[in-house]
């Protein structure tokens, strides 16, 4: 049965540049079926450097089968001028899934899937390549290739049958055209071009606190939509510039949770842009004093960053361009619009502390910014910063600890969030 890929919420293009990032940064799991098929193709060590194609790695419990790398990092099945030599072989069609999906992301939705996208591609970051409707052919075969990779359950639609989010933990989920309207309405005031960024995602802050004291499992999915709609027009009015830049400063507690959250979503510990990793645990362990510190230089958790001090990411920035506030705007009408940032795709998290998760994340990308742009075009510093953060975000499974889990939950309880995203977005 063909797949349902729902329309983006936002527009994106992509198309790959053979940067080879991808082939680079990540270890590539295989099903059994395409480790099969990579055996079958015959590889012989001399054409791939010495090595085998495929390698087993994981503890007793937990082994996988991978596409093997290079010392460097990189994948052995890539070949010096950036290209595939699987692909160049034996045709796109023959390469895993994963490597084809990339930088797609295919969220299970009662009614379809809709399309995240990893940022930590730079051509995504930087919407570079053909608009996203060209790639639907794809994006079907993808999708029917995964229910069958994954062995995923199908409802009457054809379509995987994932059941909703929670809107908070051990609640039921909602259904899921509810789901997609308080998705929808939390974009609204990301829309409004006339204010600056900070205060769209301060707003996107109150709007989710609003609807979070509604008793929505009550409501119709037209209510739920109507709601969205009052609450975000009296935005404007109630949510101000003024409210926002008399919003208390975050507390030491919330300093420190916010820096360590920071620290997470730099690190890199592979691929040719790994930072401090590469010096051992001693260096990673200076680097996390660091964090909780918040003084003197930065530490250089990835290869991307400059030489700062910790004081350059909490100083006010004058407005951003106009350029700068697309590719924010962009992504985060892409994660919200998408559903990205909840259920089994983002942690297994629940609707509403995947929000949480994702206002913090907007306010480490600001801070990044901040340090990133005093040394290259604000242009460049807003897409690597997207880069280096998304590259963790539903990924990173350190951000789905129960530890981490509990520091958001701290964060939200102490009213930190608020402040964390007005002082950022300032």
């Amino acid at each position: 049965m063909m797949q349902t890929i729902l329309p983006l919420p936002t527009i994106q293009n992509w198309d790959c540049h053979t940067c080879g990032t991808c082939c680079k940064e990540y270890l590539v799991t295989v099903s059994p079926g395409e480790a099969k098929r990579i055996v079958d193709q015959a590889w012989t060590k001399e054409e791939l450097g010495g090595l085998e194609p495929l390698r087993i790695t994981g503890g007793w419990f937990s082994k996988k089968t991978v596409l093997n790398h290079k010392s460097d990092g990189s994948c052995v099945f890539l070949d010096d001028g950036g290209r595939c030599k699987i692909h160049a072989k034996h045709g796109y069609d023959s390469k895993p899934l994963p490597c084809k999906l990339f930088p797609f992301i295919l969220i299970p939705t009662g009614r379809g899937w809709s399309v995240g996208m990893r940022y930590a591609c730079p051509s995504a970051s930087a919407s570079l390549g053909r608009p996203m409707p060209e790639h639907l052919v794809d994006l079907r075969k993808f999708a029917e290739e995964l229910l069958v990779r994954e062995a995923m359950p199908t409802n009457e639609l054809g379509t995987c049958a994932k059941v909703t989010p929670p809107l908070v933990e051990g609640n039921p989920g909602l259904e899921w055209e509810k789901v997609f309207a308080m998705a929808k309405g939390l974009t609204i005031p990301l829309l409004d071009r006339e204010v600056p960024l900070g205060l769209r995602m301060f707003r996107v802050f109150h709007l989710a606190s609003d609807l979070r004291k509604a008793k929505l499992t009550n409501l119709e999915t037209i209510k739920i939509e109507e709601l969205c709609t009052i609450l975000a027009k009296h935005l404007p009015a109630s949510v101000t510039a003024s409210n926002r830049d008399q919003t208390a400063k975050p507390n030491w507690i919330g300093r420190v949770l916010f820096r360590q959250l920071a620290a997470i979503c730099l690190r890199k510990d592979h691929g040719p842009n790994r930072g401090v990793a590469d010096q051992g645990r001693l260096a990673l362990l200076g680097a996390a004093w660091a964090f909780v510190q918040g003084k003197g230089s930065v530490p250089k958790m990835h290869k991307w960053l400059p030489e700062a001090d910790f004081r350059l990411g909490e100083e006010a920035v004058e407005a951003l361009p106009m350029e700068v506030e697309r590719i924010f705007e962009r992504y985060y009408l892409m994660k919200l619009g998408s559903l990205q940032f909840c259920g089994p795709t983002f942690f297994n998290m629940p609707f509403w502390e995947g929000i949480d998760l994702t206002l913090l994340i907007y306010s480490v990308q600001m801070w990044l910014y901040r340090i990133l742009k005093n040394a290259m075009s604000e242009t460049e510093a807003a897409q690597k910063a997207l880069s280096i953060v998304d590259d963790h975000y539903g990924f990173n499974r350190v951000l789905g600890t129960f530890r981490q889990r509990l520091a958001y939950q701290i964060l939200g309880a102490t009213n930190q969030i608020e402040r964390l995203v007005a002082w950022y977005g300032r």
